[in-house]
């Protein structure tokens, strides 16, 4: 009986180490979503992961969030992407013509019936989406732009924790 306690707190323990632990180096509210900049500390191994991550409810399904990841530290071609596609879509947002950005790791859609920016998870996740007005569009233009700019600093940090794991 004693072995099996003890061999069920080892596989607890483990299990625990297995689980990264977010850090939030930055985080914003902007409408529904939920952006921020996540470190996840892996301390099994001695490693971390930079991703920008927005959260948003899924549209019609607000019980279901839906989150697009980033490698903020070796896809930045990817955020660049996303930020220039929103500035597209803000540009043909009320020229009643309708446009489909498509990228892996988000799409975006604009309607000609609609006055909204239309953000969609990766394809490979699903369907899930969010709407976006112009001004929220915009605020995450400049969320984005921030974390972008922002980007080298989070990577020292990034590098300060991978110090302080291998000395533990």
């Amino acid at each position: 009986m004693k072995t099996k306690l003890i061999f069920s707190a080892m596989l607890v323990s483990v299990s625990l180490l297995a689980q990264p632990k977010p850090t939030y180096l930055t985080r914003a509210k902007i409408g529904t979503m939920d952006c921020s900049v996540q470190q996840n500390i892996w301390a099994n191994h001695g490693s971390s992961d930079l991703f920008v991550c927005i959260t948003f409810p899924n549209e019609g399904y607000q019980s279901d969030f839906r989150t697009i990841s980033i490698d903020l530290q070796n896809d930045t071609a990817s955020i660049t992407e996303l930020i220039n596609d929103l500035q597209k879509s803000t540009i043909v947002l009320g020229q009643n013509s309708d446009m489909v950005l498509d990228n892996d790791a988000f799409s975006i859609k604009t309607f000609d019936v609609a006055n909204k920016i239309y953000l969609y998870e990766s394809p490979k996740n699903g369907d899930g989406h969010t709407e976006l007005s112009k001004v929220e569009t915009q605020h995450l233009i400049v969320w984005l732009s921030g974390a972008m700019r922002n980007r080298s600093k989070y990577i020292r940090t990034q590098q300060g924790s991978k110090k302080v794991l291998s000395s533990i």
